[in-house]
């Protein structure tokens, strides 16, 4: 979100996006997927889609960018 007139407050807008896009792009598009069968929460749990995942790569992104 950028503030109106720039300054220092509107260049962070930039940064939040790469972190938002970093996020989703581990969370979301996690690498060696392969087929597997199961339970929709087990599907979750077992590609790292589960809330406790995506609440530790959402931390590693702040970590790196703030």
């Amino acid at each position: 979100m950028v503030a109106a007139g720039g300054g220092q407050r509107g260049a962070c807008g930039p940064v939040r996006a790469a972190a938002l896009h970093a996020v989703l792009a581990g969370v979301l598009f996690p690498s060696g997927l392969h087929g597997q069968s199961g339970e929709p929460e087990q599907l979750m749990k077992h590609y790292g889609l589960d809330t406790p995942n995506i609440v530790e790569a959402a931390k590693r992104v702040i970590k790196r960018f703030f």
